[in-house]
């Protein structure tokens, strides 16, 4: 499972199935005998928070807000997790951002307990 922004979701590719979510599911496929079931849960100009400056803006819900209906009932073993950019250029502070990482990453963990695989998170 992935859960980001508009990379994640597909954006600026020429088509959903040549984004790096699709890429990533052909790849590990080559590893295992068993199929990956991809579910691909990314938003065109999400946020990590509600908290965020510029949510009014964003992609609605943000990711705390999205975890229980997008991520959590389908009990996914692996959790790829792609933000950041939004969020730099929406003015959300270092602190914040990082809190609001920790709490993603807690709540799937406690609820689920998959892998959980971070990427494009600031620095």
């Amino acid at each position: 499972m992935t859960l980001g922004e508009s990379t994640t979701a597909g954006g600026w590719a020429s088509t959903r199935e040549r984004c790096w979510v699709h890429q990533l599911a052909k790849q590990i496929n080559e590893f295992q005998r068993v199929p990956v079931q991809l579910i691909n849960v990314g938003i065109g100009a999400n946020l990590i928070s509600p908290r965020s400056p510029a949510y009014d803006d964003s992609g609605k819900p943000a990711a705390v807000e999205r975890l229980e209906p997008h991520v959590i009932r389908h009990r996914p073993d692996l959790l790829i997790v792609s933000y950041g950019l939004n969020d730099a250029r929406g003015g959300t502070p270092l602190d914040l951002f990082a809190e609001e990482m920790r709490t993603l990453v807690d709540r799937v963990r406690e609820k689920i307990g998959p892998l959980v695989v971070l990427l494009g998170m600031t620095s």
